[in-house]
């Protein structure tokens, strides 16, 4: 192929991928994180999958919210107006579903116990509640919100109802409200998950063009590795929304593994034609460069993708997903990264100005000494450094024996997060969160009777 044919077909190339930028970007920015369901992270074909399934088609969803704030007693007259408030017609989703099932609160339990039939005395009605929705002080309360099942797929229109409402209506601000729950977790999960996502984004994008630089030091170099790079990375998260899949807290790190990986493989391909152009001029040099670069690029990320795709024997489908979406992102970063970064070398040649050894000054040094510096005492220390490594593997790979894995909601927030902030308050005030539901089933011929089954239940809470 000539050079005005090679030209063409870089130009085609790059208008290519600039044609599909729309989609990668309104995908990307139109995923959403989504932590709710219990259900997905437990293994697919294990009894508690099928067990939690039963429960919830017996005793319905278990997506609750406790809702309270400083000051929030059984006397409080706010309390009532909240139920009542959360209870209207207008908190529907937009197909007219309610979000929310029904509201309880400490002071209608109370009276429940205090009516008929029971006619229990207040005080003994408090003292039955305490430790579950009145606290040790015996007048703290919380309302209890249940929501219904599209109420729990819209957990973020939900949460952010229940705040509305407790402002407008209560006038309780949002830094005094204190949520807790299951749907609460998986929201403050959800969003937590999308701000860093977010945020990080360009904490990774400098730091990752930093090293590059280190090792380029070249702007149109860098700009061809970037830009192959946040391609890899927009295209992985437009992926999971165009094939109806929604970012866990697992595969939200898929985006950034695909970054990294993708600039980690361009920058070697950009050495390659730094010694292509050294060789040879700029003239063809990405087409040689891609010519020796490719087999060694491809075998790195094709062995990162074995690795990815090995998490597909896992019966969590969170980490699942990650694998599958990770692995297939990776190479089609890869196919992208070998076509882009050639064809915009190709339109913008870049010449290799001076070899690496004769930078001055320490920015210059310091790129002297990793590129050859470094390389060549490596080479000379080969045998001593890969022993030292295996020793290191070594002991690394002993210690794997004491990891221990949890999936505590706690461990997964720092301690002045508004999450945790908000439990150590109902713990204090109210009660632990912290509930399990437990199904006592009688076999059809148990021989006990009605009253030897509640004291047996008694026993069992």
């Amino acid at each position: 192929m000539n050079t005005p044919q090679r030209s063409w077909l870089a130009l085609l190339i790059v208008l290519v991928l600039a044609a599909t930028l729309p989609w990668i970007f309104a995908g990307s920015s139109a995923v959403e994180c989504s932590t709710s369901g219990l259900d997905q992270w437990l293994p697919d074909r294990h009894a508690e999958r099928a067990r939690y399934r039963a429960f919830v088609e017996w005793f319905g969803n278990d997506d609750t919210v406790f809702v309270a704030w400083p000051g929030c007693t059984l006397e409080d007259p706010r309390l009532e107006a909240f139920a009542v408030a959360l209870s209207g017609p207008n908190l529907t989703a937009g197909d007219g579903d309610p979000w929310f099932d029904h509201v309880v609160t400490g002071e209608q339990l109370v009276d429940q116990l205090t009516s008929e039939p029971l006619n229990l005395t207040r005080q003994a009605a408090v003292s039955r509640l305490v430790g579950s929705l009145i606290g040790p002080d015996r007048r703290s309360t919380c309302a209890l919100v249940r929501l219904t099942e599209t109420g729990g797929e819209n957990q973020h229109a939900a949460i952010a109802a229940i705040r509305r409402i407790a402002r407008e209506r209560c006038g309780i601000k949002d830094p005094d409200l204190r949520l807790g729950g299951t749907a609460y977790e998986a929201a403050a999960l959800s969003i937590e998950s999308q701000r860093t996502l977010n945020d990080y984004t360009l904490a990774v994008t400098l730091l990752t063009l930093a090293v590059a630089w280190l090792c380029l030091r070249s702007v149109a170099l860098l700009l061809a590795v970037g830009a192959a790079a946040a391609y890899g990375r927009f295209m992985t998260m437009a992926a999971v929304y165009y094939t109806g899949s929604q970012f866990s807290a697992v595969l939200i790190v898929a985006p950034v593994l695909v970054y990294v990986l993708t600039v980690s493989g361009a920058v070697h391909l950009a050495n390659y034609y730094r010694h292509a152009v050294d060789a040879g001029g700029p003239r063809g040099a990405p087409w040689r460069a891609l010519g020796l670069g490719w087999q060694p690029c491809a075998l790195a990320a094709f062995s990162t993708s074995l690795g990815l795709v090995s998490l597909a024997v896992s019966q969590i489908a969170p980490i699942r997903e990650f694998g599958y979406y990770a692995a297939a992102c990776l190479m089609v970063a890869l196919g992208v990264m070998l076509t882009a970064v050639p064809a915009m070398l190709a339109l913008v040649p870049v010449n290799w100005v001076v070899p690496s050894d004769k930078w001055s000054g320490g920015s210059g040094q310091m790129h002297g000494w990793l590129t050859e510096r470094l390389p060549r005492y490596v080479i000379a220390h080969y045998r001593g450094l890969l022993a030292l490594g295996i020793v290191l593997i070594a002991s690394v790979g002993y210690g794997l024996k004491y990891t221990r894995t949890s999936v505590q909601i706690e461990r997964m927030f720092r301690s002045d997060t508004e999450l945790i902030r908000n439990y150590v308050w109902f713990e204090d005030h109210i009660a632990p969160l912290g509930t399990i539901e437990i199904v006592v089933r009688f076999a059809g011929d148990s021989k006990l009777d009605m009253l030897e089954r509640f004291r047996l239940l008694r026993q069992v809470d």
